[in-house]
């Protein structure tokens, strides 16, 4: 009889384990500098691209980007200070860090980079908060601990 509950405290443990990856956290603030905001999200990159693309034209900007397991999320806002944007993708890290470095020159700062189903995506800007960003890559944390940074 034991054994009987144990295995059925386990498929239910199991399967709510399963389910969690199902769940989406987000942290909301009131009275933000936006006036504004909207979240939307779909399985794919692309299937934001038109919808992104929008919103630009009628004033917003993305002011988050994320993937989590199965589902890209971005976080759209009025009211802000940001001139321009480009959501720039690629699959190889080298054509990646190219890519980056070209806007960088064009006067753009980086504010997000995420991975997501073989695809690196970066959030870039003019305008807003970042000032001076750069972007550097490490193969290993020890490495990235051991560098110092100063922030300007």
């Amino acid at each position: 009889m034991k054994r009987v509950i144990r295995i059925v405290i386990g498929v239910c443990l199991l399967s709510s384990g399963v389910y969690a990856e199902f769940f989406y956290l987000g942290v909301l603030q009131k009275e933000t500098q936006y006036r504004e905001q909207s979240l939307l999200s779909r399985v794919k990159l692309t299937q934001l691209e038109k919808s992104v693309e929008d919103a630009w034209r009628h004033g917003m900007a993305v002011t988050d980007i994320s993937h989590a397991p199965r589902r890209w999320s971005v976080v759209l806002s009025s009211d802000t200070d940001i001139e321009e944007q480009v959501i720039m993708r690629r699959r190889l890290m080298g054509d990646f860090r190219k890519g980056v470095q070209h806007y960088l020159r064009q006067g753009y700062e980086v504010v997000n980079v995420e991975n997501g189903v073989g695809e690196w995506v970066a959030l870039l800007q003019k305008g807003g908060s970042f000032h001076g960003t750069q972007m550097a890559i490490f193969r290993s944390l020890e490495k990235k601990e051991k560098q110092k940074w100063i922030i300007v």
